[in-house]
């Protein structure tokens, strides 16, 4: 796969220049890249993806590589950048997941079924009343909770309306009379 690609390697207490391929560099240097990504996951099979997206990443940007400086330091600081950003991915993982007991235990915002249908009924019997009331009545109703709405809390706009439900009940007792 890779052992087209070669690197020149300059040995200058010899004088000489050794072409080495992708491959030899994933040789010599594998080991201590699973080491570095095992020390810092605390994982093997985490050390194990570090490392293979290590080699991958080295592999990309094998051109860019600055031959005058040696392979296993290079290798070694991709590798401990890989493994530190999996480290945090990981940790961010962790955080947002949330044990099933401690899910259970949460309190669900929604109202009880039971509670909606009751609200449901009340908001029904409030509107028919409503329906047979003189038409000046139902206007000062409807505008009164309506600019109330936005400046009252949830707890006054149930108070309120259970004032307007009871005032028109005896409003419709009265007009059935």
């Amino acid at each position: 796969m890779a052992a087209s690609v070669a690197l020149r390697i300059d040995l200058p207490v010899f004088g000489v220049t050794s072409p080495v391929t992708f491959a030899d560099g994933v040789r010599e240097h594998q080991d201590e890249v699973y080491g570095v990504a095992l020390r810092i996951t605390g994982d093997r099979d985490a050390a194990l993806d570090v490392a293979s997206s290590t080699f991958l990443k080295a592999y990309r940007a094998f051109d860019r590589f600055d031959q005058s400086r040696p392979l296993r330091h290079w290798l070694l600081r991709i590798a401990t950048n890989e493994a530190i950003s999996y480290a945090r991915k990981r940790g961010r993982e962790l955080r947002r997941r949330v044990d099933v007991e401690e899910a259970r235990a949460l309190p669900d915002s929604k109202p009880a079924p039971d509670t909606e249908s009751v609200a449901r009924e009340e908001r029904e019997r409030i509107r028919a009343a409503v329906s047979l009331l003189p038409e000046s009545s139902c206007s000062v109703i409807s505008t009164s909770s309506a600019s109330t709405r936005s400046r009252t809390s949830p707890d006054a706009q149930r108070r309120r309306w259970a004032c307007s439900y009871s005032a028109v009940v005896r409003s419709c007792e009265a007009l059935s009379r």
